[in-house]
Order: C-alpha cells, then structure tokens, then sequence
C-alpha cells in the first residue's frame, strides 16, 4: 500500500512538471513579449525570460538583400530569418529588432505576411504568430525594413530564436550592416 502511494505520488508530480514545461513551451505562442532578442539593450531572451534550455550564438540566420555594399536611407529591403538545422517535431518562434548601438530603433519594419508575423513594442520589435510556430525541419519567416535617414550610421538586427521539441533551445543571431557610400 505505501509503495503504491509512493509511486501514485510520483506519477502525479511527474504530471504536473510536465504539464508546467508545456505551458512554458508554449505561454507565448502567438509572439513573444517585447525586449526578447537579445540586444545589448534588451538584455533579455526567451532563455533568460521565459524558457529553458540551452542559449547558443548563431551566425547567419537573418539575411538581407543590403549587402555587401549596405543600405541606402528609405530604400525598402527584404529581411529573412531561417533557423539553421533540421528538427523533427519542433515549434518554432522569433523576435528581431534592428537597433542602433543605444538600442533605439532603426528604420521601420513592415509585415508582409500577417500569418506568421506581427509588430509589437511600438513597432519596435516583429515577432511570430501562432501559425507559424508548428513545423519541422527548420522555418523561415520574411518581412520588409525601410532603411533609416541618411547619417544613421550602422544598424544591426537582433534576434532571438526559440526551438522546442523534446527539450527547449534559445539561439540568438545578429546582422550588421553599415550605411551605404553614395
């Protein structure tokens, strides 16, 4: 009788940690809070927030069509942000915010699919929606940025990346890219 208390009592705890990963996993699923993309100003990301699991640096997950010469002010450019891998059964989301080294924004982001993104934070920061969190393999999400006036200087695009399955991971990434010469 009393192992099977102890063992009731275990499945019943197992159950609610469980339960409690999930609901973590998944509390922010349409869009994660604003502040998340790991900037110097921001300070914060889903690893640090909100999730667990292991907080790793990435290069090369978000893309422009600046480069290599950079961007040129009120030019309209596409930004791409593709998780790198293949990951069976996952769900994925993002935040990203192009910022100048105080952490203000730079330029101004617009949403070219409403299904998988959306503006929060004044604007600030364009994160995922519901729809685009369940997929496997890896995912992409696009969106457009207006370049910011002449003599702004270098803007660099933070982001922040969340991928779950059977555990949790945070990547970060991040893109310069410098004022173009005229």
């Amino acid at each position: 009788m009393k192992r099977k208390l102890i063992i009731t009592s275990f499945l019943v705890l197992a159950g609610f940690i469980t339960a409690g990963l999930i609901n973590n996993a998944m509390s922010h699923a349409n869009g994660a809070p604003e502040g998340n993309t790991g900037s110097p100003s921001d300070k914060n990301t889903c690893a640090t927030s909100c999730h667990q699991g292991t907080l790793t640096a990435e290069k090369g997950w978000i893309k422009s069509n600046t480069l290599p010469t950079g961007y040129f002010p009120g030019r309209i450019y596409s930004i791409t942000l593709t998780t790198g891998g293949s990951y069976p059964a996952a769900k994925f989301g993002f935040q990203v915010s192009p910022q100048d080294a105080n952490g203000n924004l730079m330029g101004t982001m617009m949403v070219t699919d409403a299904n998988a993104t959306k503006l929060i934070g004044n604007d600030k920061y364009m994160t995922h929606t519901k729809p685009s969190v369940s997929t496997t393999g890896s995912t992409s999400w696009s969106f457009n940025w207006t370049a910011p006036k002449k003599g702004s200087g270098k803007v660099t695009f933070y982001a922040a990346f969340m991928i779950s399955g059977k555990k949790q991971n945070v990547y970060t990434s991040s893109l310069e890219i410098p004022e173009g010469k005229s």
